[in-house]
């Protein structure tokens, strides 16, 4: 046909199998606009193939938060800088929720709900506090849970690296693996009288400032 350009018209027979997908004729397109003319009942059916094809499609795409949605997933032990850096954020123009903002339901898959949790949120902040031993080259170290790192790397893999965080704190000696080391890390002074709020206020403050930046996905 050299450069001449076609039309693909797929025709099927309830003989085969619904799962075939290559096409069984192909022609010209001044051949398939001549046809058309002659049975016009063509472009009806072509219009609600395509518009079949689009809601099979927009199924698949969420529409965008009208806020910013940043999940924060870390350890029971931990869950105090957690709920603090939550109330720290509540000027932030964003929704903050906790994994024990019942994201995991009672009768749920913790992964599905998971997963649920990760296509709705735009950031995601992950608390490593040294909750585990673990033993690496014959040495001891402290360590995150398992579990948030996976929660981690499952967030990074569906976020840009630029709306996942970890936040630890900045004297801790937290064992942090070296596939996450490009993720930007939040640190925070501890102080002896406890007041998390005043500790965690700049770590909020870098958080607040990369919200309004970047905004909902």
């Amino acid at each position: 046909m050299g450069g001449m350009r076609v039309k693909t018209v797929m025709a099927f027979s309830q003989r085969l199998s619904p799962d075939l997908s290559d096409a069984l004729l192909k022609v010209p397109e001044s051949a398939f606009d001549k046809l058309s003319d002659e049975f016009p009942r063509i472009w009806k059916l072509v219009a609600k193939t395509v518009s079949e094809r689009l809601d099979q499609r927009g199924a698949l795409l969420s529409s965008p938060n009208p806020l910013p949605s940043l999940f924060i997933g870390c350890s029971a032990e931990s869950l105090k800088v957690a709920k603090a850096i939550q109330l720290g954020l509540k000027h932030s123009g964003a929704e903050v929720v906790i994994w024990t903002d019942k994201v995991f339901g009672p009768s749920g898959v913790p992964v599905d709900d998971l997963l649920s949790r990760m296509r709705e949120s735009d950031f995601a902040m992950f608390v490593f506090t040294p909750d585990d031993k673990v033993v690496s080259k014959e040495e001891e170290y402290n360590a995150p849970r398992d579990n948030v790192i996976f929660e981690l790397g499952l967030f990074m893999g569906s976020l840009d690296r630029k709306r996942t965080f970890i936040v630890k704190e900045h004297n801790t000696d937290v064992k942090i693996p070296s596939d996450l080391l490009g993720i930007t890390q939040l640190t925070y002074y501890g102080n002896k009288s406890g007041n998390l709020a005043a500790a965690l206020g700049p770590l909020c403050t870098e958080v607040t400032d990369a919200i309004k930046e970047l905004g909902v996905r």
